[in-house]
C-alpha cells in the first residue's frame, strides 16, 4: 500500500457482488444488475463485518498483529470510492477550466456569427422584405449601369487595370465561359464569326480605335462599331446571286404585271445578311455582356456583387 501511496495512487476496495447466473434476456439482465448496484452498500457492508469479526479472532490468537489501517478503513467499500472519483473530477475540471473557458468562447462566438448570417439570409426569406431588397438591387443596379454607359472617369482613374484594348476583350470573349453557351439555334454559326476575327490577327481598322484601353460606354461603342466592321467585311458577293436574282423579281405583283425588282433587291439583302447577322449578333450580346460583367467584379462593388449572387440563388429556389 506504501508502494501505491509512493506513486500517488490511492486504491479502494470494492466488493460488487454478482450473480449466480447471467445467461439471461438482455432486458431481464440488465434489471438484474441494477437491482445488485441498489443493494451493493449493504452487502459490502455485511461482507466487511464478516471480515472483521474474522480478523478479530485472528487478533485473539496472534495479538502481535497490525491493526487495519484507519485511512485503509476510509477506502473500503463504492460510496468512498465513487465520493474520491467524483473529487479527482472536480479538481481536473478546476485545473482545466480555463482551456474549457477559452473553448466555450471560440465555440460561442462561431454560433453567433453563423446566427448572424442565418438572420440575415432570413430577412430574404420575407416577401415583403425581399421586395425592398429588389427594389434597392434594382436601383443600384440601374444607376451604376447607367453611370458605367455615361462614362465614369471615377472608375477609369481608380481601376486603371480594368481599361481594356479591344484585343484584351477579343482574349477575355474567347476564355470566358459564356463563349460556348448556346443563346440560340444560330450559336452552331458562331465558329465562322469567330474564325473571320481570328483571321484580322489584330489588324483591326484604325477608326474603332482599337489599341485605346477603354472603360465603360465607350467599350460598348467600339464593340458595336467592330460588330459593323466585320459583318460588312464577311458578307457574301451578291455577284454569286446572280444567276437566282430573276427568280427573286416575281411576275404579276399587286395585279400590274410587272417585275418586281425591289422585292428582288431585298430578297438579296436578306439571303447575304442572314447567314452573317445572327451569329454576329450572338457575339455581340457576349462581347457587351463580358463588358458589363466586369463592372461589377471591381473591388469597390464587392458586396454589391455578394447581394446580387445571393438575390439569384434566392430567386432560382424560389
Amino acid at each position: 500500500m506504501r508502494e501505491f501511496k509512493d506513486n500517488d495512487i490511492h486504491p479502494h476496495l470494492v466488493i460488487t457482488p454478482t450473480l449466480l447466473k447471467e445467461d439471461l434476456p438482455p432486458d431481464e439482465l440488465m434489471k438484474k444488475r441494477r437491482e445488485l448496484l441498489k443493494n451493493s452498500n449493504s452487502n459490502e457492508e455485511e461482507r466487511f463485518e464478516q471480515w472483521l469479526e474474522g480478523h478479530a479472532k485472528f487478533l485473539q490468537e496472534d495479538p502481535g498483529d497490525e491493526l487495519l489501517n484507519g485511512k485503509t478503513r476510509q477506502r473500503i467499500g463504492f460510496p468512498s470510492a465513487k465520493a474520491r472519483m467524483r473529487e479527482v473530477m472536480l479538481e481536473d475540471t478546476v485545473r482545466r477550466l480555463p482551456e474549457v473557458l477559452s473553448q466555450i468562447r471560440k465555440e460561442l462566438n462561431e454560433c453567433l456569427t453563423e446566427k448572424a448570417v442565418l438572420k440575415e439570409r432570413e430577412r430574404f426569406m420575407n416577401p415583403s422584405e425581399l421586395k425592398s431588397i429588389v427594389r434597392d438591387v434594382i436601383w443600384h443596379l440601374n444607376k451604376r449601369v447607367g453611370d458605367y454607359l455615361d462614362g465614369d472617369l471615377e472608375s477609369s482613374m481608380k481601376f486603371p487595370d480594368k481599361l481594356q484594348s479591344l484585343e484584351d476583350e477579343v482574349e477575355a470573349e474567347d476564355e470566358s465561359e459564356w463563349a460556348e453557351r448556346e443563346l440560340n439555334h444560330y450559336t452552331a454559326s458562331e465558329d465562322k464569326w469567330h474564325n473571320r476575327i481570328a483571321s484580322l490577327d489584330g489588324a483591326y481598322p484604325e477608326e474603332i480605335q482599337a489599341d485605346k484601353k477603354l472603360l465603360g460606354g465607350q467599350q460598348i461603342q467600339r464593340a458595336i462599331e467592330f460588330f459593323k466592321v466585320v459583318m460588312i467585311d464577311t458578307l457574301p458577293d451578291p455577284y454569286e446571286l446572280k444567276e437566282y436574282v430573276s427568280s427573286g423579281t416575281g411576275y404579276l405583283v399587286g395585279g400590274l404585271q410587272r417585275e418586281n425588282w425591289e422585292r428582288a433587291m431585298v430578297q438579296i439583302t436578306k439571303v447575304c445578311v442572314k447567314d452573317v447577322s445572327h451569329p454576329g449578333i450572338n457575339y455581340l450580346i457576349k462581347h457587351v455582356g463580358l463588358i458589363f460583367r466586369r463592372l461589377f467584379i471591381s473591388n469597390k462593388e464587392r458586396r454589391f456583387q455578394y447581394h446580387l449572387s445571393f438575390f439569384r440563388l434566392r430567386l432560382k429556389n424560389t
